[in-house]
Order: structure tokens, then sequence, then C-alpha cells
């Protein structure tokens, strides 16, 4: 059909395939997968979540007065929810927080299930706004929470990889806090 000389334009279909596989692996890195952040998170005992090993000290023995990761779980937890806040309120809505409101949105001593509960919200909200999204969409760019500019696929990735990451230095600071941080395998 002709109008006025120009071609209509037919909307293209609307694929999903890629977020729907985004989506997937979203979920396999934070909850569904065997080696997911809140897997690891369930084997963690309530002293375990407050502390910080001792053998952090041991990574730089020059400097073994300062910790080079003095960071408990409790703190990686809240280190991943505020980024999964950010990156949604930077890539997908008004671009209004900032790192520094965090402390707030959570109070002065919440307990470990308000911690957990707000990173489940967390990843509810990026997960939902990854949701709305087309294929055709993950080429838009959009706002990392650092300002730059990236393609969406991007900041999902990142948003993948970053609960992956911290799934796995979760189960290291279980295993140095246990005392073997060795491989099953090298046992034999």
């Amino acid at each position: 059909m002709r109008t006025r000389g120009r071609r209509s334009k037919v909307p293209r279909a609307m694929t999903r395939a890629a977020v729907e596989t985004l989506l997937w692996l979203l979920d396999e890195a934070f909850e569904a997968s065997e080696h997911s952040l809140l897997t690891n998170l369930k084997a963690v005992d309530d002293v375990a979540w407050a502390t910080v090993p001792e053998r952090w000290l041991e990574f730089d023995p020059e400097r073994a007065d300062r910790p080079v990761g003095p960071r408990s779980i409790e703190d990686i937890v809240r280190h991943v929810g505020e980024c999964k806040y950010m990156y949604q309120d930077h890539g997908f809505g008004r671009r209004a927080l900032t790192w520094d409101g965090f402390a707030r949105t959570l109070g002065g001593s919440p307990t470990r299930n308000q911690v957990m509960a707000w990173l489940g919200e967390g990843h509810r909200r990026l997960r939902g706004s990854v949701a709305e999204l087309s294929d055709a969409d993950l080429g838009a760019e959009r706002t990392a929470p650092w300002g730059e500019r990236l393609p969406t696929r991007d900041l999902v990735r990142i948003m993948i990889e970053h609960d992956i990451y911290h799934a796995g230095e979760v189960n290291h600071i279980r295993s140095l806090m246990s005392g073997d941080d060795r491989w099953a395998f090298l046992d034999d």
C-alpha cells in the first residue's frame, strides 16, 4: 500500500527469543542453578553471614594490618542488591538512585530475612524491566549506573555475570571460614 508516494511501514514481528534467554540466565544466576547466588546463600549459617574471615589477612602479608577484602557475606549480599536496584533504576527507570542512599533503604540494622527480601525485590524489579523488552530493544543504549551509555544486552549481561561472580565469592568465604578451601579432587 502506498500513501502519498511513501510506502506504509509494516511492523516487524516483535521477537523475544533473546529476551527469554536473558531472563532464563538471570534466573539461573540468581536462584535456579546449583551454582546460583541464592543456592550458595542457603548454605550460609548466621555466624558466617556476619563474619569477616580471618584468613582474608593472609592475602597480602605486607599489609596484614589491613585486610584486602574485609567484607562479610552480608556485605556482599547488600552490594549485589544495591547493584540490582541501581542498574534497574539507571537503565530502565528515572535514574534517581545514588550509591549513597542505600544504607537508608534498609534501615540501620536489618535482619538477614529483611536483607534477603530486599535482594529478592531488587531482582524482581530488574527482571520485570527486562521482561518488558523485545529482542529489538536489546541493542538500544541505556545508562549504566556510572553514567556510560551501553547496549541494553550488555547491562543485562553484566548483571548475570555479577550474580555468578558473587555466588563464587560467597562460596569461597564459606570455604575460608570452614578452613578447607581446597578442591575435593585434590584430596584423592
